[in-house]
Parts: C-alpha cells; sequence; structure tokens
C-alpha cells in the first residue's frame, strides 16, 4: 500500500480544496459549519483561489473569498479586505464598499463594484446569471473560475 499524498499535494487538502470558495452552496453547507465549530469562528477567509476580481462573499457572508487575481495573469486586479469589529468592507480602487452579510444583496455589491471597476468580463458574467430568473439558473450557481 502506497503512502497517501502529503499536505502540498493532497487534492482534498487545505492547499487544493475549493469546495468553499467555488463550490455550489448548499452541498457545502455541512462542511463549512463543521470548519467553523472546530475553530470556533464566525467566519472563513479564504484566498489562493482567484475569481471575479473583488472581494466575494459566500455563504452568507460567512466565507469571504479574497483573492482578487492580483497577478498579471488574472488581470492584476487589486483588493483588499478591512474587517472592523462586524463589519467588512473591501478596499479597491480608491472605495470602500460593505460586503454583503446575506445574499440578498450580493446583486448590488457586484453591479457597485463593475461600476468602478468596468475590466471585470468574469464579473459582468456572473450579476448576468445572478439576475437571471429562477427557472434559467443552475440552482446554487457556484462561483465561475476566471482561468477557464
Amino acid at each position: 500500500m502506497g503512502e497517501a499524498p502529503g499536505l502540498s499535494a493532497a487534492d482534498e487538502g487545505p492547499l487544493w480544496y475549493r469546495g468553499l470558495a467555488r463550490g455550489a452552496e448548499a452541498p457545502e453547507q455541512g462542511h463549512l459549519e463543521a470548519v467553523l465549530e472546530f475553530y470556533d469562528v464566525d467566519r472563513l477567509v479564504l484566498g489562493h483561489t482567484p475569481g471575479l476580481g473583488t472581494v466575494v462573499p459566500r455563504f452568507d457572508g460567512r466565507v469571504l473569498v479574497i483573492d482578487t487575481g492580483i497577478s498579471d495573469y488574472y488581470g492584476a486586479h487589486i483588493a483588499s479586505l478591512l474587517i472592523e469589529g462586524d463589519d467588512v468592507f473591501t478596499v479597491q480602487a480608491g472605495r470602500r464598499l460593505a460586503v454583503p452579510k446575506n445574499s440578498d444583496d450580493l446583486i448590488s455589491y457586484f453591479k457597485s463594484v463593475s461600476e468602478f471597476k468596468s475590466d471585470l468580463p468574469a464579473l459582468q458574467q456572473y450579476i448576468y446569471a445572478l439576475e437571471l430568473p429562477i427557472e434559467q439558473t443552475i440552482p446554487d450557481a457556484a462561483v465561475p473560475d476566471p482561468s477557464l
């Protein structure tokens, strides 16, 4: 019997697992709850998974994906996360925007970002998908992978 892959090579290990950053939320809910409870925290901040060119809240703001794609390969999108008490913000292009704590405010948040960051095609596509009528969308759509 061979050895199990090490931490840096295991597909399901913390360095490569992308489920909380990109997977559909419903199947990941139990996993998130277990992690939050185990570490006794209210939210997770994840990097190493470029997404939409801005801070992406998931699971009603309990997961914050902060890899905005700062390398040239992903578009050189600079943004940062600011947490003040229970309030969460993204600071981007000299602006400070509140990051929503529920899915009802996602469209307006992403539209606000797109107003001053028009060079985010993955974000524009995601907004479009969020605005589709329920019957035309994939249930619990995942965050797109901009490198595909």
